[in-house]
């Protein structure tokens, strides 16, 4: 599982690479796409964030192989 990706669209107007930490959201925002996604309710998406398992774990995998590719974003 990749936990540092390149973001899409008006997301990459923001930075190069982003990363997800959390699973959920409790900001509710009308126009939060993420539910669709994740194939979810609106009120399961929308309760307490929880931390993705194993992220650190993932994180230093993910920056370990952007460092042996040289990509220097």
């Amino acid at each position: 599982m990749h936990v540092i990706y390149s973001p899409k669209g008006r997301a990459g107007e923001y930075g190069e690479l982003a990363c997800t930490i959390y699973l959920r959201c409790t900001n509710k925002c009308l126009y939060c796409y993420c539910p669709t996604i994740l194939h979810i309710t609106s009120e399961e998406f929308h309760q307490q964030p929880e931390e993705r398992a194993n992220f650190l774990t993932y994180l230093e995998e993910d920056a370990k192989k952007l460092s042996k590719d040289e990509d220097l974003r």
